[in-house]
């Protein structure tokens, strides 16, 4: 269980206005999804808009050390440390759905080896998966002479 402290106001006499409620998580990533909707965490290099399903691998959880990033809430270290263990496993989860369950293999009715090499040195490698969907990446870049 995991609750993510509002901020409070200080008012006259001492007394404490809360800004922002308290929330509370049953999962880390619960809590990471909740910080991402919320913009508190933000997408690394791509800009600071919350990313949709398929770009969590693009998120990063910043250090706990930062507390410039929480916007209306306080994150404590451990919290913060949760969050970038589920999004880890999040990571190792898209992988495994991605590039080991669909069992990609080298696409022989392009060549035996599912390969074609070009004039300018590069090579591009053909796969299908168990699916029949095909895939193709450029394995060497172009070098050489020619280009």
């Amino acid at each position: 269980m995991y609750v993510v402290r509002g901020k409070y106001w200080i008012v006259r006499d001492g007394e404490k206005v809360p800004a922002t409620p308290d929330v509370t998580f049953r999962t880390a990533m619960g809590m990471l999804r909740w910080a991402l909707d919320n913009r508190m965490i933000r997408r690394g290099a791509w800009g600071n808009s919350a990313p949709g399903p398929r770009e969590m691998e693009r998120v990063s959880v910043p250090y706990s050390g930062s507390g410039d990033w929480q916007g209306d809430h306080y994150f404590t270290p451990d919290q913060v440390e949760a969050m970038g263990r589920a999004l880890s496993r999040y990571r190792a989860i898209l992988r495994y759905y991605r590039e080991i369950e669909p069992e990609w293999r080298p696409d022989t009715s392009v060549s035996p080896t599912g390969e074609i090499h070009y004039a300018d040195n590069s090579t591009e490698l053909h796969e299908i998966n168990k699916y029949g969907k095909r895939r193709h990446s450029l394995v060497v870049a172009p070098h050489g002479d020619v280009c």
